[in-house]
C-alpha cells in the first residue's frame, strides 16, 4: 500500500525549494482480512502551489486498508517564508535559506520510509525522502554541483 506524495515547495522569485516526499509504503506478505466492509482509502498527492504562491508543498494524502494507515509523504520546504519541508510519510527537502535547512523528518511507524535533504543559503533545494532511500541533501563542496536528487522508490 502507498500514501500519496508530498507537492514541491513554490517561491516563483527564487530557486532553491525543496523537492516533495513520497508517501509511506506498507508491504505485507499476508494480512487477515474478515469477512464483511472494510475501509480503503487511496491518497492523493499533495496539490500543487498556483504560480504566484509562496508556499511550502502540501502533504500527500494517508492510504487507509482495514487498520493499515500509509502516511501521505511530506511537503517541500519553501525560501519565501525560510520554511522548513514538512513531515509525513517520506519528509520533503528543506528549502535553501537562512542556513542549513533540514528536510522534513519521516514519522511513518510500519513499512518503509525516508526522511527528505537538507540544503543550504543559495543552492538548490534538498530533495525529498522515498521509500527505499533518503532524499539528497545539497552538497557544497567547491566547483561542485547540488546533488539535490530525490530518494528512490521501493
Amino acid at each position: 500500500m502507498v500514501a500519496g506524495g508530498g507537492s514541491g515547495g513554490n517561491h516563483n522569485t527564487t530557486n532553491g525549494n525543496g523537492g516533495g516526499g513520497g508517501g509511506g509504503v506498507i508491504y505485507k506478505k499476508s494480512f487477515a482480512v474478515a469477512p464483511g466492509a472494510m475501509p480503503v482509502t487511496v491518497g492523493a498527492g499533495g496539490a500543487s502551489i498556483a504560480f504566484q504562491a509562496v508556499s511550502r508543498g502540501n502533504n500527500g494524502g494517508n492510504s487507509v486498508f482495514g487498520a493499515l494507515t500509509a502516511l501521505g509523504g511530506g511537503g517541500g520546504g519553501t525560501t519565501g517564508l525560510g520554511a522548513n519541508a514538512f513531515d509525513g510519510g517520506s519528509g520533503g527537502g528543506g528549502a535553501a535559506v537562512n542556513g542549513a535547512f533540514g528536510g522534513g523528518k519521516s514519522i511513518q511507524t510500519d513499512g518503509y520510509w525516508n526522511s527528505g535533504g537538507r540544503s543550504y543559503v543559495g543552492w538548490t533545494g534538498g530533495g525529498g525522502g522515498g521509500a527505499g532511500s533518503a532524499g539528497n541533501a545539497v552538497t557544497i563542496a567547491p566547483n561542485s554541483p547540488p546533488d539535490a536528487d530525490g530518494g528512490r522508490g521501493l
